[in-house]
């Protein structure tokens, strides 16, 4: 009996551990990823937009530039480490991971068209919440969101400050 406990517990421990590994930690890492992706396009958002007579300080252009490409590898590879997971977005991923090169170039040329065509891929392709008028809004398009959204054609959710 006592046998038979101690190998279950083996084993439980061993299916514990499999699913942590292969299961719940690509997908923290990926979203951790995705964290950090967001929090870097709020941080870089002026140097991205910036002419090149707005800057003073050309090695903040590169350093913001570079993070943008990095954070397009990192969510590749964190995204492939789920590819064994039925997953399907994979073309999602791809879109934004070239929305952020695309990112990456444009940095510090003044572009704005191809900075909100870009910025709105990347927002909608990993759902990330932004904030149009009174409401935080999931994957919303920014150029179409002169006004405010329905609720009927986006996710809406209440904003966490209590307002």
């Amino acid at each position: 009996m006592e046998f038979w406990l101690w190998f279950l517990g083996i084993v439980v421990a061993a299916v514990s551990y499999l699913s942590k590994t292969l299961l719940a930690d690509p997908r923290l890492e990926f979203r951790a990823v995705v964290g950090r992706i967001d929090a870097d396009l709020i941080f870089y958002s002026n140097l991205i937009t910036a002419t090149p007579a707005d800057v003073r300080d050309k090695d903040k252009l590169t350093e913001a530039s570079a993070a943008l490409r990095r954070h397009a590898s990192d969510l590749t590879a964190a995204h492939n480490r789920l590819s064994w997971v039925k997953n399907k977005r994979r073309k999602q991923v791809a879109h934004a991971t070239s929305s952020l090169i695309g990112l990456s170039n444009i940095t510090g040329k003044g572009d704005d068209v191809h900075y909100l065509q870009f910025m709105d891929q990347v927002v909608v392709d990993l759902e990330l919440w932004r904030q149009h008028g009174e409401l935080m809004v999931k994957g919303k398009p920014s150029v179409e969101s002169s006004a405010l959204p329905s609720t009927s054609t986006a996710q809406v959710a209440p904003r966490s400050d209590g307002v």
